[in-house]
């Protein structure tokens, strides 16, 4: 084994944000840094905002998976230098996940107080 400059440069460029998005998302630290302003609210204030960032979570999650599977997609056939197959990928990516986010976000907006429900029956809560 052989450290190759050229390789890691190579691979920063190209996952770089990529791995970047996914620890700050899988550490939270956007929520960590809202969750001690609200936590000066109060208790219902508090149980809210638990409750939102838990369906946003829940409904964050499968999109993130498309991402991660389309990253893996768009590697495998870059490595294979198939530029005409991460074309026509991104095209049907796009309108999957576009998709997806519609009905997800629909799903969102129009039931919010049943969401919410499932975590909090407090009226002030929800």
């Amino acid at each position: 084994m052989v450290y190759d400059q050229a390789i890691s440069k190579s691979i920063l460029s190209l996952a770089g944000l990529t791995a970047l998005q996914q620890s700050i998302m899988n550490l939270g630290m956007g929520i960590l840094m809202v969750q001690g302003r609200i936590n000066s609210f109060g208790v219902n204030v508090m149980a809210a905002f638990s409750s939102a960032v838990k369906i946003d979570t829940l409904a964050y999650s499968p999109v993130q998976d498309f991402g991660n599977a389309y990253f893996t997609f768009v590697a495998q056939n870059y490595g294979a230098q198939q530029a005409d197959r991460i074309k026509q990928g991104n095209r049907q990516a796009s309108w999957w996940i576009l998709a997806f986010c519609l009905v997800i976000s629909s799903l969102v907006v129009f039931w919010a107080k049943p969401l919410l429900a499932l975590f909090s029956s407090d009226p002030e809560v929800i």
